[in-house]
């Protein structure tokens, strides 16, 4: 909508400065006037390019998703492999990877870690 109001403006000004009698060049006058037409051509690219990728986005989702479980598994069983070595090791019972608390733990572990961007992080200092 913003689009449409600033290339409205633009065509309103070029009509004012024509019928005020105010020279402009062809060329100038003519790409004012086709900005509505060109604006609606590229709206009607970009739609039509998001609907044809809108399969490969939601395969895209699937194997993503796919992936994410793959990992959460063995994150859960790695996690639970550990707890069963500390826990022969402290003579206490091992822990299930499958076990739903174990699951829960590993998304509460997952949210309490704060995500850092690549330049948040601090620069190593150079030492001599």
């Amino acid at each position: 909508m913003d689009m449409e109001l600033r290339y409205a403006d633009v065509s309103e000004m070029y009509r004012t400065l024509e019928r005020h009698s105010v020279a402009i060049d062809a060329q100038e006058l003519s790409l004012a006037h086709s900005l509505a037409e060109k604006w609606r051509d590229l709206y009607v690219f970009a739609r039509t390019k998001d609907l044809r990728l809108a399969k490969v986005k939601e395969d895209f989702r699937a194997v993503r998703l796919s992936v994410r479980n793959e990992l959460e598994l063995d994150v859960v069983a790695a996690m639970a492999s550990s707890r069963c070595h500390f826990a022969s090791t402290a003579s206490e019972s091992p822990v299930e990877p499958s076990t739903p608390s174990t699951r829960r733990e590993f998304r509460l572990a997952t949210v309490s870690v704060p995500h850092r961007s690549p330049r948040s992080s601090p620069k190593p200092s150079r030492t001599s």
